[in-house]
């Protein structure tokens, strides 16, 4: 499943219950932080009562398990993460068909709700995707030429583009840790990874409030401009 999520405590519990469940025996949670080692438990409310997930962010969460004893064997792996050139949520099952079937519709049925709205401006691997971010960053780089062209003519709109040139691949990494910051992909709803949406609402309000500023001052300034001349 791609695109961004934001999956909160109970609907995890959920879905490791599920998959526990459906292999018959203990399954393995391992929540993943960046520059720190991954967790590993057989019980989801003792990994996440564990330190490190208050002081750390959970970049990979995993559900595993497998019970080779019957036939057919039965294998379970969830994972959700925050890579970007990876998919958002990977559910692989192994074993009877109607099980497989029924375990797999009822994770897409906790998880899709989780969908954020934004989900198509974030990195994904496909196509569709790939176009998006494109389309995006091209329309945020020509916003810079059209307002010098607007406001102070050819000769700014000549130099801003040169400069444009010159920065692009530093302005394209610039804007892509913007939009990770404000647009998460992924954000496990339990101890330090929390704070994550919450920096993201913050951050997007700001943004929705500058845009209508700038809008509101370039629709003021071409009104006064042409009443004026």
């Amino acid at each position: 499943m791609n695109g961004s999520f934001v999956i909160d405590k109970q609907a995890l519990e959920d879905i490791f219950e599920a998959c526990r469940k459906f292999v018959g025996t203990d399954i393995e949670a391992e929540p993943d932080f960046s520059e720190v080692h991954k967790l590993s438990s057989t019980s989801l409310a003792e990994a996440f009562d564990d330190p490190l997930v208050r002081a750390q962010q959970i970049t990979t969460l995993s559900f595993s398990g497998s019970d080779y004893m019957t036939n057919p064997h039965r294998i379970i792996s969830f994972r959700a993460r925050r890579d970007f050139a990876l998919s958002t949520i990977a559910v692989d099952i192994e074993g009877s068909q109607s099980e497989a079937r029924s375990l797999r519709s009822h994770i897409e049925m906790m998880i899709t709700p989780k969908r954020q709205w934004y989900s198509p401006i974030v990195l994904s691997p496909n196509w569709a995707s790939g176009t998006t971010i494109v389309v995006v960053v091209l329309a945020l780089l020509a916003m810079p030429p059209l307002l010098a062209f607007h406001f102070r003519g050819e000769d700014w709109f000549k130099w801003v583009l040169v400069a444009e040139f010159a920065l692009i691949w530093p302005i394209i990494l610039l804007l892509n840790r913007i939009r990770e910051f404000i647009f998460p992909k992924l954000i496990i709803d339990v101890g330090r990874s929390a704070e994550i949406g919450a920096r993201a609402r913050g951050a997007r309000n700001v943004l929705f409030v500058a845009v209508l500023i700038g809008f509101a001052v370039s629709v003021a300034a071409t009104f006064f401009t042409n009443r004026f001349k």
